[in-house]
């Protein structure tokens, strides 16, 4: 956030669109722990097999930032689309934090360190 001013306007130099960048790049920036986390799910749903989990997120996020950026770009310009982004991640995280805890409920089953060889096992 320190840096988007200088920063856009590195790239995009006086121009008229600097506002909306700068605008954009701390909206977005704050939006990004969502995306850390999202990619933390995304992760561990391929690694435990599940890779239609991530995917069906992927594609619902994805659509849902197209659909709302249509309407929000009209009215806020280019930080429409980071409120767009923003709700898009937040809201996959929410639905892969209840699919996490429905597998988990399911499975009964956790992730331990193995002390003998130093791994993560998932106990039996």
């Amino acid at each position: 956030m320190c840096t988007a001013q200088q920063t856009a306007g590195f790239l995009l130099g006086d121009s008229s669109a600097l506002v909306s960048a700068v605008s954009y790049l701390h909206w977005i920036c704050v939006f990004y722990l969502f995306c850390f986390t999202g990619n933390t799910f995304a992760g561990y749903f391929e690694g435990i097999g599940l890779v239609q989990v991530p995917f069906i997120g992927a594609l619902s996020h994805i659509s849902l930032r197209v659909i709302l950026s249509h309407f929000w770009i009209p009215l806020f310009g280019l930080t429409g689309v980071a409120y767009a982004t923003g709700i898009g991640w937040i809201l996959v995280n929410i639905g892969w934090s209840i699919v996490l805890a429905v597998v988990e409920r399911k499975d009964n089953r956790k992730l331990i360190h193995d002390e003998m060889n130093g791994k993560l096992v998932i106990e039996p």
